[in-house]
């Protein structure tokens, strides 16, 4: 029958043996059954529960005295590597985005499109025309084509192209 024995008690019979006997880490935890990486790791109370807890509040209030500036993580990040942390600028964005401390977007200036050349009345037949094209398909997957142009005045089709192919050519003549 196989007693099966906690990782606490493991490194405890390792220290031990490294007290009482001098041996190394490596021939010890062989003898007891424990993997290196579990010895060196620290006991779970022994960590603090939020180990980034100093760098949210350090971007809380960092995003906090500027709170309507353009500034984001990067410059944070950056602030922070001056100040002598090293730190990865990923963890730097990732607590950031967490902190809900996000600089939106700047919406895009929609620009009035003035045309150069001004805008002709259809007041008259002739004087403006306006042109279309479609696209359409047959059965069998043969592509379409179709133009059609109209008098903006007296809205009368003056040209009606159906064809495959559609050249600049065949719209001018």
């Amino acid at each position: 029958m196989q007693c099966s024995i906690s990782p606490t008690v493991k490194r405890r019979a390792v220290l031990m043996l490294q007290e009482k006997f001098g041996a190394s880490e490596r021939f010890t935890c062989n003898v007891v059954g424990l993997a290196r990486s579990t010895n060196r790791r620290p006991l779970k109370c022994e960590t603090p529960a939020e180990p980034d807890r100093w760098l949210r509040t350090h971007l809380c209030a960092r995003a906090g005295i500027s709170r309507n500036s353009r500034k984001g993580y990067r410059r944070a990040w950056a602030d922070l590597r001056a100040g002598g942390h090293v730190i990865n600028r990923k963890k730097v964005q990732r607590l950031w985005r967490e902190e809900g401390l996000r600089v939106a977007r700047k919406p895009r200036r929609k620009r009035a499109g003035s045309s150069t050349s001004p805008i002709t009345t259809a007041d008259a037949p002739n004087v403006v025309w306006a042109i279309d094209f479609q696209f359409d398909s047959l059965r069998c997957g043969t592509p379409v084509k179709l133009a059609s142009m109209v008098d903006e005045h007296t809205r009368e089709s003056i040209l009606d192209i159906t064809d495959r192919s559609i050249t600049s050519k065949k719209v001018i003549d």
